[in-house]
């Protein structure tokens, strides 16, 4: 084998891969499903292994929101998600919601098809309401790209009594 085939092993340059910006990308996708920005389209309670080792009980929360900027081409979580960001009081209204349907947990995991420090997606003035709505949590998980951390995480972090 010369030095020149060693490396290629039948994959294509990257020249003639095939690229999709946003745009190809949306086009390309079926409808959104319906969903409301005042309830969670799923949650749920799973036993998962905490930080400590233990096996607890963790609620996951599906929030309903705008949907992520990135755009990925792999991802399908865009199926449940908003063209606009949720009006103010909407998050906190639909963890209202879903702690009220699930059984009592100490750990919850805020998953929403996006960024949770995404100002465009879930209303940093509802910050401080989702954090009380968290009072009694241990842990509590979002779902976050790590380029839209940044001292928001921080000062939400600090709104909790337990673990971010």
């Amino acid at each position: 084998m010369s030095d020149d085939n060693r490396f290629h092993l039948g994959v294509p340059e990257w020249s003639t891969v095939p690229r999709f910006d946003d745009q190809a990308i949306i086009a390309a996708r079926p409808a959104r499903n319906l969903v409301s920005p005042w309830q969670p389209y799923h949650s749920l309670v799973e036993d998962e292994r905490t930080a400590d080792g233990t096996v607890e009980p963790v609620g996951t929360i599906f929030l309903t929101n705008r949907e992520c900027p990135f755009h990925c081409l792999m991802c399908d979580l865009w199926k449940n998600t908003l063209t606009e960001r949720v009006p103010t009081g909407a998050i906190p209204a639909q963890i209202d919601a879903a702690l009220a349907a699930l059984p009592p947990v100490r750990h919850v995991k805020l998953y929403n098809s996006g960024n949770f420090f995404d100002a465009q997606a879930i209303p940093p003035e509802d910050h401080a309401a989702i954090a009380s709505r968290l009072h009694g949590m241990r842990t509590v998980i979002v779902e976050n790209h790590p380029r839209l951390c940044g001292d928001v995480c921080g000062e939400f972090a600090a709104r909790l009594p337990g673990e971010l």
